[in-house]
């Protein structure tokens, strides 16, 4: 057995090998992530901007908070590849997301426009976090918004949604 040399195990072409499937739903994580923060700084960042401008400066930090953390989580993406931190990067920026659009209800105005934000949110949940986690995700988040806009007190702060809106915004997101 002199001059035997151990061979590395050979990358399987067999597309159902768990190793394959790893990195081919690792690869999808990261583009989705990056593709994410891609199309939505630009979208936060003009908001920001123009909130500023118009002085309605409590939106105006809120969505440039929002713009500079997901940056700071698009170079985290870059940075870092591993599986593990990818998936809570991507939690993160669900969690994120979901805070801000709640955020945009509280704050709404008569016109309801910033809570049409709220449609975005289960498309996005159940292309990055898959079938069964988006689920719980947009489930957790349209019970969210039943409360802030059912519940009890006042946390609605330009006034109050009226009943019809309230009714068809619940039913349309269920």
């Amino acid at each position: 057995m002199q001059g035997a040399s151990v061979q590395p195990a050979a990358r399987s072409d067999d597309p159902h090998d768990t190793g394959d499937l790893m990195r081919i739903e690792t690869d999808r994580k990261i583009r989705l992530v990056r593709n994410l923060i891609w199309c939505a700084w630009p979208v936060f960042l003009y908001f920001s901007i123009h909130s500023f401008l118009l002085k309605n400066f409590l939106i105006g930090c809120v969505t440039s908070s929002f713009t500079c953390i997901i940056t700071i989580l698009y170079v985290f993406t870059r940075v870092f590849t591993r599986p593990l931190l990818l998936t809570w990067a991507l939690r993160v920026f669900m969690l994120l997301l979901a805070t801000l659009f709640l955020f945009y209800i509280i704050i709404s105005d008569d016109h309801y426009g910033m809570t049409l934000w709220s449609y975005t949110f289960p498309l996005v949940v159940f292309f990055g976090m898959g079938p069964r986690e988006g689920l719980i995700w947009a489930t957790c988040y349209w019970i969210l918004q039943l409360l802030l806009l059912y519940g009890p007190g006042v946390v609605i702060l330009n006034g109050d949604f009226g009943a019809p809106f309230k009714l068809r915004f619940v039913v349309s997101h269920a």
